[in-house]
């Protein structure tokens, strides 16, 4: 009976497409997932942008990024953001070229700063947005206590999938046995190979502004940011 079991499961997951680029495991399995989500407050987010000068002149070009940079990091500081807070990485020049030859030089700067204090948010992102020459502005919320809540995330996802796994098994007259394997996702399931093949990124909520814009930015402190764990596990059955 067991023979005819993963000859069924086999068959099944190849015609899913869930076949993996090497051996599938040997004896009887089962394959599940489970999710777990939660709304949670805000209370930090991180700023990101662009600064672009274009200027004939290389050197008024640079002068006008070093002026750029300046009031930038005035408008940190009007706002109490510490300098640990601020990312500011190197700029990057670039000769700007037409048919007759160069035409002017383009100078390109990516900043960060990590906003703790919603409150001057609106303000901060006001004064950014307005100041020329930025660019690409994303704003992505996050929690402080995201490790906490993750641990209480990842332990339901787990359980989920354990109930799922079990009813799974007993629909087939069978039993789980033990774990054979386990995958943390934080995405979709397309199949086995990508479940224990891939990692996953960073996931917040994500607001964006095109910039430079008018003098009030129509991007406002989410009440709540969703936090969702995924596992994904084969279970041996028996």
């Amino acid at each position: 009976m067991k023979r005819c079991f993963l000859a069924g499961l086999l068959c099944l997951f190849l015609s899913s497409g869930w076949a993996m680029a090497g051996e599938l495991p040997s004896f009887p399995f089962v394959f599940v997932s489970g999710e777990a989500g939660k709304e949670v407050m805000p209370d930090k987010a991180i700023v990101g942008f662009g600064v672009e000068v274009f200027d004939a002149n290389p050197d008024k070009a640079l002068s006008t990024m070093e002026e750029r940079s300046a009031e930038l990091m005035a408008i940190f500081t009007k706002y109490g953001i510490e300098n640990k807070d601020v990312i500011a990485y190197d700029i990057n020049k670039q000769a700007v070229r037409q048919i007759k030859g160069i035409v002017g030089y383009e100078l390109t700067r990516t900043m960060s700063v990590t906003v703790r204090v919603l409150d001057r948010f609106d303000g901060l992102m006001t004064d950014i947005v307005s100041l020329k020459n930025t660019t690409g502005i994303r704003t992505v919320f996050d929690t402080t206590k995201r490790k906490e809540i993750e641990v209480d995330l990842f332990r339901e996802a787990a359980q989920k999938a354990r109930e799922q796994a079990d009813l799974l098994a007993k629909g087939f007259g069978t039993e789980v046995s033990s774990v054979h394997a386990i995958s943390a996702s934080q995405g979709g399931f397309g199949n086995i190979e990508n479940e224990f093949g891939m990692g996953a990124g960073f996931r917040g909520y994500v607001a964006q502004a095109a910039g430079p814009l008018a003098k009030t930015v129509q991007v406002f402190v989410p009440n709540t940011i969703k936090l969702q764990e995924s596992v994904s596990a084969i279970f041996r059955l028996k």
